[in-house]
């Protein structure tokens, strides 16, 4: 099933718990970008995840991840779902298994610079796949790009089973072109939160019913 997933980059605790109660009632999962500065440019701020009991939580860890000794902080949040990104990751089956083995949900993003084999691998490890709509990531509201078409239809081809969902520069213009390339699951920043919240999810999803 079609799923829109508000996108939040918080710069404070207060705007995360802000952004997340105005979605409440309006879709199952959120996704909060959890970016150290270093290998994004971006960094975001915040200790607890909100309203745990009313929605779900997807961590983007936008991070070095050295080894499983630096997870716990974020397991310890306790969100549905975490995503690693393979470029940032220096021990990926031990770090995917230390998460699964929290009962949490994991998948594995890749940049539209990163052959698609790569994730070859850990397929038999993951929920899903998330693949990027832009270019460069870490920040909201970037032009789309269009390589990752060539990315969804790799894995929808090769891995049918298995759930893809795209992040960045998923807006009107693009969810639709995403939708009938394979992609199910759509990671929605500015789009959602540029305006009237409850309205533009609304637009969104009927672009993809």
């Amino acid at each position: 099933m079609n799923q829109i997933i508000p996108a939040i980059l918080p710069k404070s605790q207060t705007e995360l718990e802000e952004k997340v109660s105005s979605v409440l009632g309006l879709v199952k999962r959120v996704q909060v970008d959890v970016c150290d500065g270093i290998v994004v440019s971006s960094k975001t701020e915040f200790s607890s995840l909100p309203h745990l009991d009313q929605i779900d939580h997807e961590l983007d860890l936008m991070v070095d991840v050295k080894s499983v000794n630096d997870l716990e902080k974020y397991t310890s949040m306790k969100p549905r779902s975490i995503v690693f990104h393979l470029e940032f990751l220096a021990e990926p089956k031990e770090c995917l298994d230390y998460v699964k083995n929290k009962g949490i949900d994991v998948g594995l993003a890749i940049g539209n610079d990163t052959p698609s084999h790569f994730v070859n691998p850990f397929v038999s490890e993951i929920s899903f796949v998330q693949l990027m709509g832009i270019s460069e990531i870490g920040n909201q509201g970037n032009p789309f790009d269009s390589r990752v078409l060539e990315k969804i239809l790799y894995f929808k081809q090769n891995y049918p089973e298995l759930e893809i969902q795209v992040d960045g520069s998923v807006n009107t213009e693009t969810i639709g072109i995403l939708e009938s390339a394979g992609a199910i699951r759509f990671i929605c920043g500015s789009s959602v939160f540029n305006g009237d919240v409850s309205e533009n999810i609304a637009k969104l999803r009927e672009l993809v019913r």
